[in-house]
């Protein structure tokens, strides 16, 4: 779902008055679904793909991501089976631990990049599994 922006705080709380509602921090990144697939002929290996919003496969824009997310798996937890992770990818600047604006992570190469050529860093927000050891899952369904 796109954000929309506002002026202020005051025109969300006037357009929601009297009713509830929630609100989440908007990240200024680059959506990526990541597709992790285990290969279950290769013990401990998986096929990482990354994708766009548009279905645009970004897998060699961030070969950092692809690196991390397999040390990001508990061993012997669940995900044996794979999982589709949908994300916002955001530049972070390790040094100060901050996020940094859209306009830094669009100076990244964005074709063939090399691990050693990574010069912005990221990080990731997940907010939804879509898919995982298995099954299917609507929005807020894993248990």
């Amino acid at each position: 779902m796109l954000a929309k922006p506002t002026k202020s705080i005051s025109e969300v709380l006037d357009r929601f008055e009297g009713r509830e509602f929630s609100c989440e921090y908007k990240y200024d990144g680059e959506r990526a679904q990541i597709h992790y697939i285990p290969d279950p002929s290769a013990k401990g290996k998986a096929q990482i793909k990354i994708y766009s919003r548009n279905s645009e496969d970004m897998s060699k824009r961030y070969p950092d991501i692809a690196e991390q997310i397999p040390r990001a798996i508990k061993p012997g937890g669940r995900a044996t089976g794979g999982f589709v992770l949908d994300c916002e990818c955001v530049a972070w600047d390790a040094k100060e631990e901050r996020l940094l604006p859209f306009q830094v992570l669009s100076t990244r190469k964005r074709k063939d990049v090399q691990l050693a050529e990574v010069t912005v860093k990221v990080i990731l927000f997940s907010f939804d599994i879509l898919y995982l050891d298995g099954e299917v899952y609507l929005s807020g369904d894993v248990g």
